[in-house]
């Protein structure tokens, strides 16, 4: 007889070897978007890629009915932001430039004698991102280790930019921990933790807590949180408990 989904779950650490920089669009990287991302990709096929994301959300929520290898709680998956091995406060931009090159001239789809470069969706542009020099980062999940390590398979990088090398992920191992450090470690919160569970701290914000993250017009994936790297001041849940999770 096979196992259940939820007795195959053990807490892991999750750690990746990357090519310097990561560039960040965001605060934070968690584990679940890259793996509903990864998950969606495969379901959706090549209408991931041609069918505009915003239109699919207000018809149906394409990340419904996904089976994640994660363990839940409530509507929050037991998966951490990424914790890289250069502090924050390395923090640099890195530029990049966008422009349009003459020779795809016959690739666009237009009556135009002309190209406008200078504004519309082929202006050229210089963009600069925040970035760390980071060369590794590690995750804390609880879940299914084996169906984890086989989606991280397909992840080429962390962050932005990945097409052109940036986060780029060369190696990653994923091993068996004995706690369960995807919510709070030591007191401080390891992802975005909802308020609205028991769960408070000095460093409340509105954010995004679940994927989609990039969806935060909506609104059904923001609310009060605990953030990432704060000490928890109040924490009530059972869950506490039955996690063994410690506080001090």
């Amino acid at each position: 007889m096979s196992s259940r989904p939820g007795e195959r779950f053990r807490p892991f650490k999750l750690t990746c070897k990357i090519r310097p920089p990561v560039v960040l669009a965001h605060p934070w990287v968690c584990l679940d978007g890259i793996l509903t991302h990864v998950m969606s990709r495969r379901n959706r096929g090549e209408a991931f890629y041609t069918q505009n994301p915003h239109i699919a959300n207000r018809e149906k929520h394409y990340y419904n009915g996904m089976c994640m290898p994660l363990k839940q709680f409530f509507d929050v998956y037991h998966s951490s932001i990424a914790f890289f091995n250069i502090p924050y406060d390395t923090l640099s931009y890195t530029k990049f430039y966008k422009r349009f090159y003459e020779q795809d001239s016959h690739l666009v789809g237009t009556s135009q004698k002309s190209i406008q470069i200078g504004r519309g969706p082929f202006c050229a542009q210089q963009i600069e991102i925040p970035s760390l020099p980071a060369t590794e980062c590690y995750f804390y999940g609880f879940g299914d280790i084996e169906k984890v390590a086989d989606l991280m398979h397909h992840v080429p990088g962390i962050g932005k930019k990945v097409a052109v090398g940036c986060g780029s992920i060369f190696k990653f191992s994923i091993e068996e921990i004995e706690r369960d450090f995807s919510f709070i470690k030591d007191g401080v919160a390891m992802r975005p933790i909802p308020c609205k569970y028991h769960f408070d701290s000095a460093e409340n914000m509105m954010i995004a807590y679940k994927p989609p993250y990039w969806d935060c017009a909506s609104g059904g994936n923001v609310g009060l949180c605990v953030k990432p790297g704060a000490k928890l001041t109040d924490i009530r849940h059972s869950w506490l408990r039955n996690n063994n999770v410690s506080v001090n």
